[in-house]
C-alpha cells in the first residue's frame, strides 16, 4: 500500500472516529448547543428562592434559613467573625433572630446573575431592604447590597457563601468622609473612639 492510501485510509479512521464521537455527544446531551447555560432559567429558580428567603427571615426561622446553605457554606456578615458550615449558620441566624427580632419586611431584588459556561454555579448581585422593630420598641430599616454564590447541589441550587453590608453609615460617622467611613475602625462610638 502506498504512502497515500495509507494516508487516506487514516484520514476515512479519524472522520469515522469523530462522526462516532459527535452522534455519542448528541445521544448523551453533551454537544456545545446542548451545554449552553441557560441563565435567564437559572435566575428565575435563585429569584424564587430569594421569595423563600424573605418568609422565612420575616418567620424568624433560623432552621429554614441554614437550608438554604450547602453544608460546607459560609456566612461573610459585616462586623461579625464568619459562620462556616450548617450548625455554625444556624447558630448564626438564631442569634441575629434572637437578638434584633425577625424584620417585619425584607426585599432582595436581583440584580445581575453571573454564570460560568459549566453552570454548575452562579454568581449573584443584588440588594435588599429589610425593617422592623427592635425589641426596645424602636423601629428600623436598611439597605443595602448583597453578593451570593450558589451552586447546584443534586439538582438543588444552595448558597456556598453569603455577604452582605449595608449603605446607611454608621453611628458616629455622619459628617465624616467617605474615606474617614471606608477607614473607620470596627467597634467606633460616636465620639470617634473605639471600644
Amino acid at each position: 500500500m502506498s504512502h497515500y492510501m495509507k494516508a487516506l485510509a487514516m484520514i476515512a479512521a479519524f472522520a469515522l472516529a469523530a462522526a462516532c464521537q459527535k452522534q455519542e455527544a448528541e445521544q448523551t446531551g453533551t454537544t456545545e448547543e446542548v451545554a449552553a447555560t441557560d441563565t435567564e432559567t437559572i435566575r428565575q429558580g435563585i429569584e424564587g428562592l430569594n421569595d423563600q428567603f424573605e418568609q422565612a427571615i420575616i418567620a424568624g426561622d433560623a432552621v429554614a434559613l441554614t437550608n438554604f446553605y450547602a453544608d460546607d457554606a459560609v456566612v461573610l456578615a459585616p462586623n461579625m467573625p464568619r459562620a462556616g458550615g450548617r450548625d455554625a449558620i444556624t447558630t448564626f441566624w438564631t442569634d441575629m433572630i434572637n437578638e434584633g427580632g425577625a424584620p417585619a419586611t425584607a426585599t432582595l431584588t436581583t440584580d445581575q446573575v453571573i454564570v460560568p459556561e459549566s453552570g454548575e454555579i452562579a454568581v449573584e448581585i443584588g440588594t435588599y431592604t429589610v425593617g422592623g422593630t427592635a425589641p426596645d420598641g424602636t423601629t428600623w430599616e436598611d439597605t443595602g447590597k448583597y453578593m451570593a454564590t450558589w451552586k447546584n447541589v443534586n439538582g438543588e441550587w444552595k448558597m456556598i457563601a453569603d455577604t452582605w453590608n449595608s449603605d446607611t453609615t454608621p453611628p458616629g460617622m455622619e459628617g465624616a468622609s467617605t474615606a474617614e467611613k471606608m477607614h473607620a475602625p470596627a467597634g467606633t462610638t460616636e465620639a470617634g473612639e473605639t471600644n
